[in-house]
């Protein structure tokens, strides 16, 4: 029997529940379909059993999408989420993919066409980010929190600790207290800070973290009209921020620890990059030795070649005129013979003799 592809959607739309039932039903043999009206109830339903794909429509009744994503995250259910969005929410797309989405697809025409071949291509892949990269992703974060809001800072502490106890939270007021927490050597994976502290701001305090040696993923919190300042702390480096908007404590979580997990990647990289570079330089340096030891060992035999070519040349003035010499005396051998013969004696030297060159 073939295994199905099980898919929950959550969506409260009666139309938009028809339009994905008649695509799927094209591959009718390929998947079994859930159905959950709300993001209370697909929570409930996942906790009992996961699905190999959540398709997961932002507007929804009570929690929205992005609500119910992070809490999927939170509880490191794996499985592949693709969030559902109408057009004109672009931004919401951008943000269910920062906070863990799979994928994203516009519920428009294109629909028809794209939602198969999303679900096949997420199939072949292992579902969720923090699976991906669990390997850059520690189980404990510890986090150092710089915020003189008093009140913030309770509302922050008490939302960690009842729904992300993995995320160990040390609260300072300002800047000095932050720098002597990290002097004394307590572990600490990521900075939270309010972007307008009453001494200073986050800009500031990241410059002052850089210049005291202590390299930190930052993520920055913003109130209303500080984009501009956020915009300069993300050119400064801060991995994420965040908006003082309506349940945005919600979204820290994982925010820090997309900050914590892009971080240490970045700091993998540069050591691979480092590496690299290093072992270009040893094999420049082993290319250099190489190509000296080689020049050397040209220059030597091309002497030797020099010195056998002029040895070659007096070998062969030598022979020649040995080869001459032997001519003649051959020449004088048989001139003595013909003498003899003149004179009626015999030979002195016989034929051999003549041609050797020897005496007889």
């Amino acid at each position: 029997m073939k295994n199905l592809t099980h898919i929950l959607l959550v969506e409260d739309n009666p139309k938009d529940v028809a339009l994905t039932k008649a695509i799927l039903a094209k591959k009718g043999d390929q998947f079994e379909l859930t159905i959950a009206v709300s993001g209370e109830q697909a929570l409930e339903m996942l906790k009992s059993s996961l699905p190999d794909i959540v398709l997961l429509d932002y507007n929804l009744p009570g929690m929205n999408g992005l609500a119910v994503l992070e809490e999927v995250r939170r509880n490191k259910w794996q499985v592949a989420v693709v969030m559902l969005t109408g057009r004109g929410d672009e931004l919401v797309a951008v943000e269910a993919i920062k906070q863990g989405a799979d994928d994203y697809l516009v519920k428009d025409d294109k629909l028809l066409v794209t939602l198969i071949p999303l679900i096949q291509e997420l199939q072949s892949k292992e579902p969720g980010v923090s699976r991906k990269n669990e390997t850059f992703l520690p189980s404990q974060i510890y986090l150092l929190y710089i915020e003189d809001n008093l009140r913030d800072a309770e509302i922050t502490r008490q939302y960690f600790t009842k729904y992300s106890p993995h995320i160990h939270v040390t609260l300072v007021l300002d800047e000095i207290a932050a720098i002597d927490i990290l002097k004394s050597g307590v572990q600490i994976d990521c900075a939270l800070t309010d972007l307008k502290l009453v001494k200073t701001n986050a800009i500031e305090l990241m410059k002052q973290f850089e210049k005291a040696g202590f390299k930190l993923p930052f993520v920055v919190i913003t109130g209303k009209g500080s984009e501009e300042l956020a915009v300069a702390a993300m050119k400064l480096g801060a991995y994420d921020y965040i908006s003082k908007k309506e349940n945005y404590v919600s979204k820290l979580p994982y925010t820090i620890e997309m900050a914590v997990m892009k971080f240490r990647k970045d700091a993998m990289n540069e050591k691979l990059r480092q590496e690299l570079v290093e072992l270009n330089a040893s094999l420049e340096q082993k290319v250099q030795e190489r190509t000296a030891a080689l020049t050397i060992e040209i220059e030597e035999r091309l002497k030797v070649e020099s010195e056998l070519e002029v040895r070659l040349k007096e070998l062969q003035r030598w022979y020649d005129a040995t080869l001459g010499r032997e001519t003649r005396v051959v020449e004088l051998k048989g001139e003595v013979n013909e003498l003899l013969k003149q004179a009626g004696k015999p030979h002195r030297y016989s034929s051999a003799n003549l041609q050797d060159g020897k005496d007889g």
